[in-house]
Order: structure tokens, then C-alpha cells, then sequence
């Protein structure tokens, strides 16, 4: 990556003082295409729609490694990933995946097309610190494995999401902090799209407390900030670091507390969402989002040791 100059250097905006590398999400990607293919070629069984969601996972790649390479505008960026998400949804029959109602078609794949590109953009947004992405991939994809096994989602689940947590938890022994590399939008983008995917897959089993609960922690503080942000008159679309967990670090909380702290809520999430949400849906998010708040109340508690 120093080679091509696929560098990040150092910002007012960054968490890291040191030029790093970026773009390792290429080995992620190709990892769990690879992963895919070998596991097609001995008769595992995998999701109807996993060529089309791993063809447009790859388109998404290629341009997001685009912009790191040469940088494209965002109107680019979010057109092309518009694009994708629209095509794939089409394509894997994303009408069936809600409950019927009296809401045209096109309003629902609509819907459902402004979520998941949010959720892409999102993820990336979200990648701020050495191995917090990583660790959040793991998380989500442990909750869907285990749905999976325990038939609250079909079994063929357990095969892209086992794929994908064991490319990301290699990926991470590089990424751990200190980090030698960073995934760069290539990986953060593509593994977003992934994730969002997998996601759609838990609504259209009827588990959407789950879909909300395992990225619980992703969702509520890249909201609360994007809320905060725009209230204070401040350009929404423009980079920051202002995420709580970014703050936090600025507050001198390192990056592996962070990401350790947030492991720990996640296997929280992962529980609830695995048992009480089965039944009490509701409840379940009530907690997520109870133990959430005072999580983020906890890397507050850091702010104001700024230096």
C-alpha cells in the first residue's frame, strides 16, 4: 500500500498521529470471496442470493478502493453505491422480506434502499480507531451465527457470516492496536454492505429486534452525533471526530479500552438479541438501548479530560 501511495496520513481530523497504510480491506474482501467459492465447490449449502449480494460486494469494493487510491467525490461514492443497492435488492426478491402490507412496492424497496445505504455510509463513518470495525464485524456476525444455529435464521446463514468473521478476525491481528494497517474504505465500505445485507436477511426471518440490537452501538452513536451535530448548525456531511468513542479517545481513553469496553456491550447486545428478543421483542430493545446510553454516558465521562 506505501508502494502505491494508499497512505493515511495524520489530520486535525485524525486518531492517529503516525502516517499509516490503508486498504488492507483488500485482503478482507478477497479472503471472504475466496471463502465463498471453496465453500460453493464442497456442496455447503449458502444463501440463493449470495452470488448476486458477492458480485455487487465486489463492485462496491472496486470503486471504494478507487477512492482510496485517487479519492472520488461523495456524489460519486453514493451514487455508485445507490446503484449497487438498488440492483442487488431487486435481485434477491427484497419484497419478500417484510411483512406483507398495504404499502406500495416501491415505497418499501425504497425504504429499504435509504437504510442500507445509510448503513453503508454508516460503517464507514464509524471506522475511526485501530480495530473498533473489526471488532464490531465479529460481534454482528457471532449474533447471526448463533441465530443461525439455533433455527431462528436458516442454517445457510451460518456459512457467509462464519466466512466473514474469520477473514475480519484475521485482518485483526493487524489492526489491533497499535494498528500496522487500517481497512480504508474498501474494506469499512464493502464489509457495511456485507453486514447490511445479512442484516436484511434477519428481517425477512422475522428477527428485526435482532437486525436493530446486534449493530445497536454503531447505529445509536453515529445518530446521536449526526443529531448533535446538526442542532449545532454544524456541516453534517463534513469529516470529524466527533463520535463518542472518538472523544473518548481524545479524552486519553486508548484505543484498545475503547474497543474492549465495547466488546464487552456487545456481548450484551449479542445475548439479548439471541434470547429476549425470541419473544419479547420490545423488552429486548429496551435494554440494548438501555445499556447502550449508559455506555456512551460512560466514554463521556471522558470528555473533559482533554488536554
Amino acid at each position: 500500500m506505501i508502494r502505491y501511495k494508499v497512505v493515511d496520513r495524520p489530520t486535525a481530523r485524525s486518531s492517529h498521529t503516525a502516517p499509516k497504510p490503508r486498504g488492507g480491506g483488500i485482503a478482507v474482501i478477497s479472503s471472504i470471496a475466496i471463502g465463498s467459492l471453496l465453500l460453493g465447490f464442497c456442496s455447503i449449502t449458502l444463501p440463493e442470493n449470495i452470488f448476486i449480494v458477492g458480485i455487487f460486494t465486489l463492485l462496491v469494493a472496486f470503486i471504494s478502493w478507487i477512492d482510496d487510491y485517487r479519492g472520488l467525490s461523495p456524489l460519486v461514492r453514493l451514487a455508485f453505491q445507490f446503484f449497487c443497492v438498488f440492483i442487488t435488492l431487486f435481485n434477491i426478491d427484497a419484497i419478500s422480506l417484510v411483512p406483507t402490507t398495504q404499502i406500495p412496492n416501491w415505497i418499501i424497496i425504497c425504504g429499504l434502499g435509504l437504510c442500507w445505504v445509510w448503513f453503508v455510509n454508516l460503517y464507514n463513518f464509524m471506522d475511526g480507531i485501530d480495530g473498533i470495525t473489526g471488532v464490531q464485524t465479529i460481534c454482528i456476525t457471532l449474533g447471526i451465527i448463533v441465530l443461525s444455529a439455533t433455527g431462528s435464521l436458516p442454517t445457510e446463514m451460518v456459512a457467509p457470516a462464519s466466512i466473514v468473521s474469520a477473514a475480519t478476525i484475521a485482518f485483526l491481528f493487524f489492526n489491533w492496536p497499535p494498528s500496522q494497517i487500517f481497512l480504508g474504505d474498501v474494506g469499512s465500505v464493502s464489509l457495511g454492505f456485507l453486514i447490511g445485507w445479512m442484516l436484511l436477511e434477519l428481517v425477512g426471518s422475522g428477527q428485526w429486534a435482532a437486525a436493530i440490537i446486534l449493530p445497536g452501538y454503531y447505529l445509536c452513536d453515529a445518530t446521536f452525533t449526526l443529531l448533535r451535530r446538526l442542532l449545532s448548525g454544524e456541516k453534517v456531511w463534513s469529516p470529524h471526530r466527533e463520535h463518542f468513542y472518538q472523544r473518548a479517545v481524545q479524552g486519553h481513553l486508548t484505543h484498545s479500552g475503547v474497543i474492549v469496553r465495547l466488546s464487552i456491550i456487545n456481548l450484551c447486545l449479542i445475548t439479548l438479541a439471541t434470547t429476549l428478543a425470541q419473544t419479547y421483542p420490545f423488552l429486548a430493545m429496551v435494554g440494548a438501548l438501555s445499556i447502550i446510553l449508559v455506555f456512551l454516558f460512560h466514554l463521556s465521562r471522558y470528555f473533559k479530560r482533554r488536554a
